[in-house]
């Protein structure tokens, strides 16, 4: 019942327009967040404890479904109700930042004896930082790394991970690991997952675009030392499923979670969901590398900004500085799902909780250090969405190396060529 009075009172600001205003002497400043309903009770508890901090300050949260997120945002300033804060993802911050849609915070921060920078993984920041200026505080951060079956490697007599390991290794181990019990030629346990492309990439010295973002990079021998070992695990090592027969079993934690894959690649983000399964022995360790280049692994984001068109900007920074900041950090990190972007916080026992699995919980924080996204370029997500498209149609088989990468150069050059 809760939660459908605070989803009513949602509702009724968001149809009325209630982007920051005073109403006698409280400003009421409207922060919109894709937020799930199961979180929605944290996430007031955590905001009300800023209101009586600041009583002079009224905010109001606009649940915004997750789905097409990015473009009610835009079709509320478009309407002239726009929010004054908002949650994004960092991967579409480019193409806001780039339309003058948020300010800048560096003037802000620049003159605050309360907030430093220095506080933060540098690695959090740089999603959100153009042209000299920082659009956003990272609300958390989601690394990824390796998540394995400690029974199952014992069950094989093999060396569990360590931060040594290389893909040589891996993949060696996941062909120990795969299994088909009954001889049928149906694998019952699937050694890995299969390992993110882009972070392959990225290890043999590649990207996805031209570092001034004007041109595809994408048919290179970078690329394709990247693919070809996602094939080898398919045909040659046969120890992970092709993308079409991967739809049939469920997705790689799923699997994973029902002890049916041995290695799964995982963000901090779905920490919970794997404590959850308590007859799953499993751990982590920072995510494998070529040996010949350094080691790299993908981080995820969620910020926070102010829109430009926010009246009451003064104390939307109030807030802000709040949620994002140790405060109201601390008080979200307390179920150990959300990554603080605060490296003190990180590396804290409120946050590591040695007492829950799993035991080198601090591999994610250690992978920060050589984490990275994707570049920051408009239209990112439609370029992203057409490369993986032409690498799914490599590993089916229904093109070869150099059809497919010369078809993703041809797509990803157009999309770039009509921004």
């Amino acid at each position: 019942m809760k939660n459908l009075v605070i989803f009513l009172t949602i509702c009724i600001f968001l149809f009325c327009g209630c982007a920051a205003k005073k109403t006698g002497k409280k400003i009421t400043i409207e922060f919109m967040t894709p937020v799930e309903i199961s979180q929605l009770n944290d996430l007031t508890k955590n905001i009300k404890k800023f209101m009586k901090k600041h009583p002079d300050i009224a905010v109001v949260i606009t649940r915004g479904d997750s789905r097409n997120y990015e473009s009610k945002i835009q079709a509320r300033i478009a309407s002239g109700t726009a929010p004054d804060l908002v949650f994004l993802n960092s991967r579409f911050f480019a193409y806001f930042v780039k339309n003058n849609i948020f300010e800048n915070l560096s003037p802000y921060i620049q003159n605050d004896n309360e907030i430093s920078l220095d506080d933060y993984f540098p690695e959090s920041l740089n999603f959100y930082q153009f042209d000299n200026g920082l659009y956003a505080l990272p609300k958390g951060i989601n690394p990824v790394v390796l998540a394995y079956n400690k029974e199952q490697f014992e069950q094989r007599g093999l060396s569990i991970p360590d931060n040594k390991w290389t893909w040589n290794v891996f993949a060696n181990a996941a062909r120990r690991l795969t299994v088909d019990e009954n001889n049928d030629n149906i694998i019952d346990n699937f050694g890995c997952a299969m390992p993110p492309l882009h972070v392959l990439i990225w290890q043999s010295g590649g990207d996805i675009l031209s570092e001034n973002f004007t041109a595809a990079a994408v048919n290179s021998s970078h690329v394709r030392q990247a693919i070809q070992y996602q094939l080898d695990l398919i045909n040659k090592y046969k120890c992970t499923a092709r993308p079409a027969e991967r739809a049939d079993y469920g997705s790689g934690e799923e699997m994973f979670m029902t002890k049916r894959l041995s290695l799964v690649f995982m963000g901090h983000a779905k920490i919970m969901d794997f404590r959850a399964h308590k007859s799953l022995d499993w751990d982590v360790e920072i995510m494998p590398g070529f040996a010949e280049h350094p080691r790299v692994t993908f981080l995820d984001s969620a910020g926070v900004g102010i829109l430009s068109s926010c009246k009451y900007k003064k104390e939307a920074f109030e807030l802000l500085k709040y949620y994002c900041g140790t405060d109201g950090v601390k008080d979200r990190i307390r179920s150990g799902e959300q990554f603080p972007a605060i490296k003190k916080l990180a590396y804290s026992p409120l946050f590591l909780q040695p007492e829950k699995k799993p035991a080198n919980h601090i591999a994610f924080c250690d992978s920060v250090s050589f984490a990275r996204n994707y570049q920051k370029a408009m239209n990112m997500g439609r370029i992203t969405e057409a490369f993986f498209d032409e690498v799914t149609q490599i590993l089916e088989g229904a093109k070869n190396i150099d059809q497919g990468l010369l078809n993703a150069e041809k797509r990803i050059n157009e999309i770039l060529n009509n921004q």
